[in-house]
């Protein structure tokens, strides 16, 4: 190679400058090595290998997707046809009644995989559980500020409990009312033996009307018992209590239960129609029998302030509820927080005794009063809990009824 340059510069006469050999340089090693393939170029070993671990999660993506969308228009639906719809369809009806807590089961779960899977999913997931863990469980809280209680003087705190014909834990209740110290208690289903209640009360005015009893710190006198056409069977009885700040009405509600209807439909019955006309039959017998009862309360308003208390069978949520009982104001929506179930306390092996999943038993009012306080009782002495609430009296005493 030396002697073929030497040559070249002497034939042409020119001196080829040459660049320095380094020392322990091979010039004559034309061939360069190709650096190493990264993890994200295709054909790499690594990237072969993630690939279907990758289609694997780009699948549980598209699925979660599809399931939230699926979820979420039945949360929609769900919460439509119960606050819309409700008691004037009979298969909503039965959603009516039905435990509403575990539709928030497919959201909850939907929430936590899609953290994981699709992040934008979990936006939607929380959305529907919070639509189902607030409206539709009927969740309550109140709208405006709770007027502040006067001087104990002008309160009243009255209580209403179905004390299931005494059959039940009687002193539960019992010891449960002496902690709220209540002035004035109605009761349903007082019947059979009741005599614990009536001597744990013998210091105060009594009235025992059928399955209805007062029990009041400040004088009663009985008026009128209602007996309405729907079932032909005494619904209220309205008395007049002498109050602190002058007399007052109270009616003492107790309507008749859906769950008898519930009771002729079958698992089948979307499909056969069997015992779909019998349940629509003693539905329109309810609907008479809350008609009738809610003129008899709303007559004694021309009176005097009024309270209705009792055992309505019907949540606020209803639609039988909306129509009927939108003369007066639940005093639990007005000052109670949370779900304040009441009923069924007592349901055997199908769900976790002492979890009521209904709130059918209410304060009601008039526009003459103002809540303060307003709660549900915790012990399982009956199948219902008791309703307390804290009221009085507004200084307007002649203000329009609401």
């Amino acid at each position: 190679m030396e002697k073929l340059v030497d040559f070249r510069e002497s034939a042409t006469g020119t001196n080829v400058v040459r660049p320095p050999v380094s020392p322990g340089i091979d010039r004559s090693a034309s061939t360069m090595t190709a650096p190493p393939l990264s993890r994200s170029q295709p054909g790499s070993p690594q990237a072969t290998e993630q690939t279907p671990r990758m289609r694997r999660r780009s699948l549980l993506s598209h699925i979660v997707t599809a399931l939230t969308v699926v979820n979420a228009l039945g949360v929609a639906a769900l919460l439509l046809l119960i606050s819309v719809v409700s008691e004037e369809w009979w298969l909503t009806a039965v959603l009516t009644y039905l435990p509403r807590l575990p539709w928030a089961v497919p959201s909850l779960l939907l929430l936590v995989v899609s953290l994981f899977a699709n992040r934008t999913m979990a936006w939607v997931n929380g959305i529907a559980a919070i639509l189902v863990l607030g409206p539709v469980m009927g969740l309550s809280a109140p709208v405006g500020t709770v007027p502040p209680a006067p001087d104990d003087a002008h309160i009243l705190r009255i209580a209403t409990c179905n004390v299931q014909g005494g059959i039940g834990h009687l002193p539960k209740v019992l010891h449960e009312l002496d902690l709220l110290d209540i002035d004035l208690l109605v009761a349903q289903e007082a019947v059979r033996d009741i005599s614990e209640l009536e001597s744990h009360y013998a210091d105060w005015h009594q009235l025992h009307i059928g399955e209805f009893w007062f029990g009041s710190r400040y004088p009663i006198r009985h008026l009128q018992t209602f007996r309405s056409e729907g079932f032909d069977r005494e619904t209220a009885v309205a008395v007049e209590v002498d109050g602190p700040d002058g007399p007052f009405r109270v009616v003492n509600i107790h309507l008749s239960t859906a769950r008898h209807g519930l009771m002729k439909l079958a698992w089948h019955s979307p499909f056969t129609d069997e015992g779909v006309k019998d349940f629509e039959w003693y539905q329109w017998q309810r609907e008479v029998e809350a008609l009738d009862t809610a003129g008899f309360a709303v007559d004694q308003t021309v009176i005097a302030p009024t309270l209705v208390l009792g055992d309505f069978n019907t949540p606020t949520t209803s639609s039988m509820f909306v129509k009927f009982w939108s003369r007066f104001t639940s005093a639990f929506e007005s000052a109670g927080l949370g779900y304040g179930y009441t009923s069924p306390c007592n349901t055997g092996t199908h769900w976790p005794r002492n979890t009521p999943w209904l709130r059918i038993d209410h304060v009601l009012h008039d526009g003459r009063w103002d809540v303060h306080d307003c709660r549900i009782g915790r012990t399982d002495g009956s199948d219902h809990r008791l309703v307390m609430a804290t009221v009085s009296l507004r200084p307007e005493r002649n203000a329009d009824v609401e």
